[in-house]
């Protein structure tokens, strides 16, 4: 979580000559415009460190706006684990003589599933799981969703699974948040300053 709040507000109305309403419709305003281009810088940010999709990216970092009567605004992400099929994950296939092949898979006539590849750094190289497979998920968070994850076997038994997991948005976000921070304390103080000039 990344926070922005606007300080000693008496002293910005008395320097502005503005009344407190004013200043504080003012700090509301920049506070809102400054949590949300943190969200498009932050989404940028974890996208430079991991293979996810700007989309999946974006409905996990989220915002919490200022009131005027609560000057506090936010950005944060969800910390549930990533599916580690969603980091580009590709099925993997080998020649098999006679092999049906699965459509539902990509899996042509003539191959077999030979495991499943993944890349989670961004701009990194892939990694092989030669055991994987994809499954579709009906239990757990993710029931509902129609999720797709990426499991390997861990025993005799259909319930022998583990399905893996990258790391979280929110890990990632805790881990670039920093990065972008001067850019949204300079935002701030500007978009500060063009509110309190512009409410007259």
């Amino acid at each position: 979580m990344s926070t922005v709040r606007v300080k000693g507000l008496k002293q910005v109305a008395r320097r502005f000559d503005r009344t407190e309403r004013q200043t504080r419709r003012a700090a509301k305003l920049a506070i809102n415009d400054t949590v949300r281009k943190m969200r498009t810088l932050g989404s940028r940010e974890i996208r430079k460190q991991v293979a996810l999709k700007a989309s999946y990216v974006k409905k996990h970092l989220n915002v919490q706006l200022a009131t005027e009567r609560s000057l506090f605004g936010r950005v944060y992400a969800t910390r549930r684990p990533v599916l580690l099929s969603r980091f580009g994950a590709k099925q993997l296939t080998r020649k098999a003589s006679g092999a049906a092949g699965d459509p539902s898979r990509s899996i042509p006539a003539g191959r077999k599933q030979a495991g499943v590849s993944v890349r989670v750094k961004a701009g990194g190289s892939r990694k092989k799981m030669r055991g994987a497979f994809f499954i579709r998920l009906k239990r757990g968070p993710y029931r509902g969703e129609g999720a797709t994850g990426l499991a390997i076997r861990t025993g005799p038994g259909r319930d022998a699974i583990d399905v893996k997991h990258g790391p979280s948005v929110d890990q990632v976000w805790r881990d670039v948040r920093d990065n972008i921070q001067p850019q949204a304390d300079e935002n701030l103080a500007r978009e500060m300053r063009r509110q309190l000039r512009r409410l007259t």
